[in-house]
């Protein structure tokens, strides 16, 4: 996600066989990608631009160690954060048919801290966001017009998170998932995130509408 993440993995993974794989669509266009860094040069790890992390192993085991090994050369601590404001939230809740606080505290985040608030509201970083939780937040201030009925989630500032009744268990967990990055991420810094036309190539793609109507029958 950041600009400067190349340079970064390349200190931070010194001596581990690994690749680079530049932001794809899922399926056909990121498995090319792969399989032609892979031809050029063998790797264990894969790092896919804004979509996460792969590895491999000789034993299930094996791999298992290196994807610690992975995670703990790159591991980054998480600013501290304000808690959410539960008294506002719960007013909030009380006019919302369907609505609920999201179970992980980190989540009211995305609302309460300013850098995460702010990263927030512009476009996502990876797919499963866009799929799971929409383009864009619900920004609830006191002057907001009501959301859209696809709308699964509203972010107060300085106050917290509410799902709303279309939010599903994916959409809590990619909102967790965001919160814990964005607190990673210092305040100010470049992100590369997924631009208009790769949203929208997301939200129209066959397989993504597929594995949503699969989500939600779940």
């Amino acid at each position: 996600m950041l600009s400067e993440a190349q340079i970064t993995l390349e200190q931070a993974l010194g001596g581990l066989a690994w690749h680079w794989i530049p932001y794809c669509r899922p399926g056909k266009p990121l498995t090319r990608e792969i399989a032609a860094a892979l031809a050029r040069k063998p790797a264990d790890v894969l790092i896919l631009a804004n979509h996460g992390l792969v590895v491999g192993g000789a034993s299930p085991e094996a791999a298992a160690a290196l994807q610690v090994e992975v995670t703990e050369r790159l591991r980054q601590v998480p600013r501290p954060y304000p808690e959410a404001n539960r008294g506002e939230l719960s007013e909030r809740l009380a006019t919302m048919a369907g609505a609920r606080l999201p179970q992980a505290a980190v989540t009211h985040s995305l609302a309460t801290d300013p850098w995460s608030f702010e990263l927030a509201q512009r476009n996502p970083a990876y797919p499963d966001h866009v799929v799971f939780c929409g383009v864009h937040p619900w920004v609830i201030t006191t002057s907001t017009v009501p959301p859209r009925a696809d709308t699964a989630y509203g972010l107060i500032p300085g106050v917290g998170v509410i799902l709303l009744a279309t939010a599903t268990a994916a959409t809590e967990a990619m909102l967790q998932a965001q919160a814990e990055v964005c607190l990673r991420l210092p305040p100010g810094c470049t992100v590369n995130l997924l631009s208009d036309s790769q949203c929208a190539e997301l939200l129209s793609w066959d397989a993504e509408k597929y594995r949503q109507a699969l989500e939600k029958a779940a």
